[in-house]
This record gives C-alpha cells, structure tokens and sequence, in this order.
C-alpha cells in the first residue's frame, strides 16, 4: 500500500515514538485532580440496572417529555476494580441530566472511593458505545468507499489521532501537565503521522507539518 520506502521507515519510527510516549505517559504519577487531597479517587465504569429498588418521578416543569426527581438502583458493575460485584447506586435525575435507570439497560456511572477503600457509586449517563461503534464503522466504511486510497489512509489518520488524544493528551492533562503544551505535543504527532499518510515523505508534506506545528503554537 505504501511504496515509497522512506515514507514506511518514517510511518514505523514514528509509531515506535508513539508507544514509547505512551509508555512514559502511563509511568507519570496522578496529582490531586485524579487522587483528591485525602487520596479519593474519581472513575468512570460501565454498570447493569439489575432492580430499580424505588424511585420518585415526573416530568420536568420545562420540558414535558424529559423526567425529573430521583432512583434508587440496584447496579452490577461490569468494568473497574470492582467488576462483577452488585452495588446500591443513586440516580439524581434533572432537565439538564435525565437519564432514566430501567432493568437491563446499561448505565456509565461514577465510583468514589476514599482512600480507606469505601466507595459510593452514582449514576452518570447513558452507555452509548455499541450505538457509537456502529456508526464509526459505517462512517470509516464510506470514507473507503468514496476516497479508497486517500480515503484508507485519511481514516488510519483519524484512528491514530484519537488514540493519541485518548492515550497521551488526556492523561497528560489528568496528570496536572499543561493542556497548552500537551496540545503541542499531540500536534505535532498527529500532523507528522497523518500527513506522511496522505502525500509520504517530501518537501510539502514538511512544510505543512511545520505549517501546522507553527500555527498551533
């Protein structure tokens, strides 16, 4: 697929940096906004309504087909350090944050844990992921289908930046290290990789690497 040579050696170089990067990312201790000034922790985990224990609704005052009040649940926590154990979560339901717990639907809830181990969980919204997978599937398929080679590489492109933001940007930034020069660093991994993608290694696609990095900055 890629047939200049020195376009694939770049393409492999810079994926090895990516890993190492990410590496030295996840080695870098969390501050206070990950583990809290008494070592509380904050996490996102992927939990099943198993038993809506009570709950106390009705529709909201400002918009009729949105509900309001409070649940309490009875949740199985299907991700997290917790997996598998079934627990009490409360659900605060308000127009700007319906989301409705029913058995069987899953739910991302938050867990807050102290750092003498005892947690609370509560509800925090929809899981959205299967619904969002297809979509991503249908879109990188048409991508394909109308750009075929511009179009592979534009959709490789795209991948290799969300894992960049999802693996470095984020924990850098929930790390405490600044977004400003968190960004820079994204930048230039994405700029270098996705344009290399699209035009290989030459005079243009460094100018507009250095166009961009120099933008941003």
């Amino acid at each position: 697929m890629i047939k200049d040579f020195r376009t694939l050696i770049t393409l492999i170089a810079s994926a090895a940096i990516t890993i190492i990067l990410i590496f030295l990312v996840k080695s870098l201790p969390y501050n206070q906004y990950k583990a809290g000034m008494s070592g509380a922790t904050v996490d996102y985990e992927v939990a099943k309504v198993i038993e809506v224990s009570s709950e106390k609704l009705q529709d909201s005052h400002y918009q009729k087909d949105l509900l309001t009040g409070s649940q309490s649940l009875q949740v199985k926590l299907m991700t997290g350090e917790h997996r598998g154990e079934i627990v009490s979560a409360d659900n605060h339901l308000s127009t700007y944050n319906s989301v409705v717990g029913k058995l069987g639907r899953y739910l991302i809830v938050v867990v807050d844990k102290v750092a003498s181990g005892e947690f609370q969980v509560r509800v925090y919204n929809y899981f959205r992921a299967p619904a969002i997978y297809l979509i991503a599937v249908l879109f990188f398929a048409s991508l394909i289908l109308v750009g075929q080679k511009k179009g592979l590489m534009s959709g490789i492109g795209l991948i290799y930046t969300f894992v960049c933001v999802f693996t470095i940007f984020l924990p850098l930034v929930l790390r405490g290290y600044s977004p400003v020069l968190s960004a820079i660093v994204l930048v230039v991994l994405v700029s270098a990789v996705t344009l290399i993608l699209l035009n290989g290694v030459s005079i243009k696609s460094l100018c507009c690497i250095l166009g961009t990095i120099l933008g941003v900055i």
